[in-house]
């Protein structure tokens, strides 16, 4: 007889946060007003469309990574590795860019 054990709820959670970020950033993809600057309190460069659709990739697979982690289905684990590197090294070197090529404008809007 096999017993089900019943979901970790911390880790729906944190899934429903990561993913809802995800998608929040998903949105600034398509609707320029809403793409995200970098910097404390979006003070600094405005975030390249590469950047915008990087973010909202890490967020909403860590998400689904830890809404899967709720049901104890841990093969994503194994891929952390090759999805989490790549991605963080691409966040480095776009906000460098990013920033690069920022000049500081009071007039700037985007």
């Amino acid at each position: 007889m096999i017993a089900e054990t019943s979901p970790k709820i911390s880790l729906l959670i944190a899934g429903c946060w990561l993913g809802g970020f995800g998608i929040y950033f998903a949105l600034g993809i398509f609707f320029p007003k809403l793409r995200g600057r970098w910097g404390r309190r979006g003070n600094g460069a405005p975030m390249s469309l590469v950047s915008q659709i990087v973010w909202s990739l890490m967020f909403i697979i860590f998400g689904g990574s830890s809404f899967l982690s709720a049901y104890y289905q841990s093969w994503l684990d194994h891929a952390f590795p090759y999805i989490f590197f790549p991605l963080f090294a691409a966040l480095m070197i776009m906000g460098w860019r990013d920033h690069r090529n920022f000049k500081r404008d009071d007039k700037d809007v985007a």
